[in-house]
């Protein structure tokens, strides 16, 4: 339960701080990299916690972790694999704007699967 709860809290956390963070760091090319590797990284960690919470191991590569997200919570997989793969990509334009968007929504889809992860009553 402990765990759940805080999920919950670090992707609602994640959510603000991913629109504040984009404001201060996003305004030149390479502080739109630096975002959206720490996005990526907070990211990753959120979504990792939310597979063991639903009972699935926690998958060893990044890719991995976007792909079972897509299929057990319905986010966009290849959206997903896009930003928690940033740091792969090092030559690559960050498209912040639209990493944004996409960072958002897969917070929102991975916040509403948690809220779905019923808490144990008091009886249980």
């Amino acid at each position: 339960m402990a765990l759940r709860l805080e999920v919950e809290r670090v992707l609602r956390a994640q959510e603000l701080g991913l629109a504040l963070s984009y404001v201060a760091l996003a305004g030149t090319r390479g502080g739109a990299r630096v975002w959206a590797m720490q996005a990526s990284n907070a990211i990753a960690a959120s979504a990792s916690g939310l597979l063991y919470l639903a009972g699935e191991p926690v998958p060893r590569s990044r890719r991995a972790i976007a792909d079972r997200c897509a299929a057990l919570f319905g986010v966009d997989g290849q959206a997903f694999a896009k930003l928690l793969t940033i740091r792969d990509r090092k030559r690559e334009r960050v498209d912040a704007v639209q990493l944004l968007d996409s960072g958002l929504n897969i917070l929102n889809r991975l916040l509403d699967s948690v809220e779905r992860i019923s808490l144990p009553t008091r009886n249980d």
